[in-house]
């Protein structure tokens, strides 16, 4: 039996379904867990029992994140990072997130171990290239702890090749192996009986936002978009957006008070479980999500899977999967281009096959697929 020890983020669901997928083969693998600070309170530590049943694992402590400012105390949480790895006899440690927690392979592992990091997207194609263009002190240190650390681990994966390449670009002398493993969907879930739409304000056509409550997803972008679409586009149809209970009162208020100054029908639903989010995915007319950076999002992924027509921002999207002729990729962040993408497909005139496009997904980004690359590193260890 091999024992993980990840960090990694308990209040996100596409994190703990990876984990799951090894702590369910209680036979091959012994599972652990260390949280950061910042995401232990947003969970509250009264539901870490309640996570560790549902996904069979053990949350081991609560830990702070790398400082270079606070140096002292960086010494002292690494001591106890160590720690951990022994008393509890890791094998792998696998790091989710370059940024922060990918720092942490700057401490002195034991040699038996084999160190992992899961590259997200925003990590390596925004806030660490960051590091390396500003002259500070502390970012010019930063820039050379996370080259550092890339250099230690042996294999880096990433969600999509564009990260694969930001890690070459930030790190060209890491002997790390790059492999890409898409955090992939769970088809059987989505084939699963549909669940309830939850309630709407309205029985209208819906063209959905399944991104959560976050500036990085753009959210603005759509809402100048959908005011540029032809009276009668706006009188058939309701926007819907999500994660209305998102943490960052400050940006869904704002959003909120978009929604009301805007001509269209809407509703504003809280976060979704699974299944009422595929159903809301089965109805919509478009699938629209225009964030700033992006790796390989599951919930465009999903919308794909279930033949959802889907527009995206124009980034550099996986070409295999994200393929132009199955889902519509914007030219630009002019909010007419998105505004005439919205109405092509709502008017039918879109030049995408979204049968196809359920076909890619279904084919490159299975979960199941996916997580068999992953076991397949671990197995290596053996």
């Amino acid at each position: 039996m091999q024992r993980i020890l990840y960090i990694a983020d308990p209040n996100m669901i596409h994190d703990l379904k990876w984990i799951s997928f090894f702590s369910a083969q209680s036979n091959d693998y012994q599972v652990f867990m260390l949280v950061r600070k910042c995401h232990a309170d947003l969970l509250g530590q009264a539901n870490f029992a309640k996570i560790e049943a549902k996904y069979q694992l053990k949350i081991l402590g609560i830990i702070n994140d790398f400082s270079i400012r606070h140096f002292c105390k960086t010494m002292r949480q690494a001591r106890q990072i160590r720690q951990y790895l022994s008393d509890n006899k890791i094998d792998i440690f696998h790091v989710m997130y370059a940024e922060p927690n990918s720092l942490w392979a700057n401490i002195r592992l034991p040699a038996h171990i084999l160190p992992i990091l899961t590259t997200r997207g925003t990590d390596v194609l925004q806030t660490i290239p960051d590091f390396f263009e500003k002259k500070t002190i502390i970012a010019r240190l930063a820039a050379f702890f996370y080259r550092r650390a890339f250099g230690r681990f042996a294999h880096i994966t990433g969600t999509s090749t564009r990260q694969l390449q930001a890690v070459a670009r930030l790190a060209p002398s890491t002997k790390a192996n790059l492999l890409l493993v898409r955090t992939g969907i769970d088809v059987a879930a989505l084939d699963a009986p549909p669940a309830a739409t939850p309630p709407l304000n309205s029985n209208k056509k819906i063209i959905f936002f399944p991104r959560a409550m976050r500036p990085l997803y753009n959210h603005e972008l759509a809402l100048q978009a959908c005011a540029l679409l032809s009276p009668d586009l706006q009188a058939k149809y309701q926007l819907v957006f999500v994660n209305r209970d998102n943490p960052d009162t400050a940006y869904v208020a704002k959003i909120a008070a978009a929604l009301e100054d805007q001509k269209m029908d809407f509703s504003f639903l809280p976060q979704l479980p699974p299944a009422q989010l595929f159903s809301l995915y089965r109805q919509a007319a478009a699938v629209v999500m225009c964030p700033l950076s992006d790796g390989t999002p599951v919930s465009a992924l999903e919308a794909m899977a279930v033949s959802a027509p889907l527009i995206l921002s124009p980034l550099a999207y996986d070409a295999d999967l994200f393929a132009p002729d199955a889902v519509c990729i914007l030219p630009d962040w002019q909010p007419q281009s998105l505004a005439n993408a919205i109405s092509n497909i709502l008017l039918g005139t879109a030049n995408i096959d979204s049968q196809k496009a359920a076909r890619l997904a279904r084919q490159l980004a299975n979960r199941d697929t996916e997580m068999k690359k992953l076991a397949n590193l671990y197995n290596s260890h053996l």
